[in-house]
């Protein structure tokens, strides 16, 4: 098998913006992982980052206050963009600690002087099974509110090809 090493993006395919600090207080803007023509994928984990200016608290986004709306991961089909799977069956991560509900892995990172983050690994691959997406379906991350105060936000997403 072949890795598979991508950030989600706002078009889906590699091509588009990786960084997901954007408002989506207005109209949602949804980051995607789509397989190419003929490519069918095995998603093994995803790392969110989230760097800010400041300290984090639990409640808190980055930063800043809790988000009003929250941040959505769901397996989407292509044809339609209806949900074939909601990862955060329907609580959303609107706090650095919301994270937790589905990483176990959550880190908050202080180096004195500069900015902090966070980093959370969710490993599909432990919570059951891997994601497959194929020709029929994008993993989809959608951004609510308006993130444009922090300084980054994304998620890498790491597998395989099938």
């Amino acid at each position: 098998m072949t890795p598979f090493f991508r950030f989600v993006d706002s078009v889906g395919d590699g091509t588009g913006s990786k960084t997901m600090n954007v408002d989506g207080s207005v109209t949602p803007q949804v980051f995607k992982l789509a397989p190419l023509a003929g490519q069918r994928l095995r998603l093994e984990r995803g790392i969110f980052f989230l760097e800010d200016a400041g300290n984090f608290t639990a409640a808190g986004f980055g930063a800043g206050a809790a988000l009003a709306t929250g941040v959505s991961i769901e397996v989407r089909e292509a044809s339609d963009d209806s949900v074939r799977v909601d990862l955060t069956s329907g609580v959303l991560i609107k706090g650095n600690a919301g994270f937790s509900r589905y990483c176990h892995d959550v880190n908050y990172f202080q180096f004195g002087a500069g900015d902090n983050f966070l980093s959370a690994r969710w490993t599909w691959s432990k919570a059951g099974a891997p994601l497959p997406i194929g020709g029929d379906g994008y993993l989809a991350v959608t951004i609510s509110d308006d993130l444009t105060g922090l300084v980054d936000f994304t998620l890498a997403v790491q597998g395989v090809y099938t």
